[in-house]
C-alpha cells in the first residue's frame, strides 16, 4: 500500500467541526446519504453555527486533545513505512493548522471567508472541488491524474461512503459513528486505526499497549476476489466482515489459513 486517505473527523478525532449536533447533524446526514448538495449542506451548517476565530481555535484544539487513541501512533507508522498519508475533510483548513504540526500527511479541506465587520466565518472562500457532487471521489481522481496518489491505496473512515474510492479497499472506522452508506460501501469495517495497519503494512499486525507500539501478529497476505484483505482478530475485538471468496496463493507454500471466529479467516506466514 502506497497511500492511505484518511477521513478526518470519522477517522482521527472525534471533535467535529459543524456536524455533531442538533440541525447541524441533521444537515450533514442528508447531504452523505446524497439528499442535499454538499455545497448547500456547508453553507447551511455555517449559517447555524456561524463560528467566530475563537470558536475556530477551540475546534483546532479539539482536533488534537481528542484525537483517537492509537491514530497518530499508525499515522506515523505508516510514514515510517513509506506510506504517505492523505487528510480528506469536508472540514476547514482554518482548524487544522495545530493537526498538521501533530501529524505528518497532506491535508485537503475547505476554506472560509471571515467577515471583516463582524469577525464571524459565515461564508465559503475559494470554491473547492471539495463541495461539487461526488467531490471527494473528484479530488481522488485528480490526484491520480496528477500523479499525487498512485494505486493501491486504503481510504479510511465513516466517509466511505460518500468518497466511493476507487481504491485497494475502503476501510469503515466505526470507533466514532457508524454510518449506514460506509458499511455499505466498505470492504472492512474497525473501530480502532490499528485494525487498518496490517492491510497496509502487508506483514505485521501491530497494537499500542502501555504507550508502546508492538507487534503481535505475523500474517501473510492472502488472495481474495476482490484484491482485498479481511479477517478477524478476537483479540483486538475486530470484526471484518468476510463479502469475498478466498483464494490461496500456490506460490506461498509455507501458508496456513486459521479460522477464527464469526466466519473470518487469516492466512498465517510462518517465518
Amino acid at each position: 500500500m502506497e497511500f492511505a486517505v484518511e477521513d478526518l473527523e470519522s477517522n482521527g478525532s472525534g471533535a467535529e467541526f459543524l456536524s455533531v449536533n442538533g440541525e447541524a447533524a441533521e444537515i450533514t446526514d442528508l447531504a452523505m446519504n446524497g439528499d442535499m448538495p454538499f455545497q448547500a449542506a456547508t453553507e447551511e451548517r455555517l449559517h447555524l453555527v456561524q463560528p467566530t476565530a475563537e470558536y475556530i481555535q477551540e475546534t483546532a484544539w479539539r482536533y488534537v486533545d481528542q484525537l483517537t487513541p492509537g491514530f497518530a501512533e499508525t499515522m506515523k507508522i505508516s510514514n515510517l513505512a513509506g506510506i504517505r498519508n492523505v487528510v480528506v475533510t469536508l472540514g476547514f483548513r482554518q482548524a487544522l493548522a495545530l493537526l498538521e504540526q501533530e501529524i505528518d500527511a497532506d491535508y485537503y479541506a475547505l476554506d472560509l471567508y471571515q467577515d471583516r465587520r463582524t469577525g464571524k466565518f459565515t461564508r465559503l472562500g475559494d470554491q473547492s472541488i471539495l463541495l461539487l457532487p461526488n467531490g471527494k471521489r473528484l479530488l481522488m481522481q485528480k490526484l491520480i491524474n496528477e500523479g499525487n496518489i498512485r494505486l493501491p491505496y486504503s481510504g479510511e473512515g465513516d466517509g466511505v461512503g460518500d468518497i466511493r474510492m476507487g481504491g485497494t479497499v475502503k476501510i469503515a472506522m466505526t470507533g466514532h459513528v457508524r454510518r449506514p452508506a460506509a458499511l455499505e460501501e466498505c470492504c472492512v469495517e474497525t473501530p480502532n486505526p490499528y485494525g487498518s495497519l496490517p492491510i497496509k503494512l502487508g506483514e505485521v499486525r501491530w497494537k499500542g499497549w502501555n504507550g508502546q507500539i508492538q507487534p503481535i501478529v505475523d500474517y501473510g497476505v492472502g488472495l481474495i476476489a476482490n484484491g482485498v484483505v479481511k479477517f478477524h482478530d478476537s483479540r483486538l475485538e475486530e470484526a471484518f466482515v468476510p463479502r469475498a471468496q478466498f483464494h490461496l496463493d500456490h506460490n506461498r507454500d509455507r501458508d496456513s489459513i486459521i479460522p477464527l471466529p464469526r466466519n473470518g479467516t487469516i492466512f498465517n506466514r510462518k517465518r
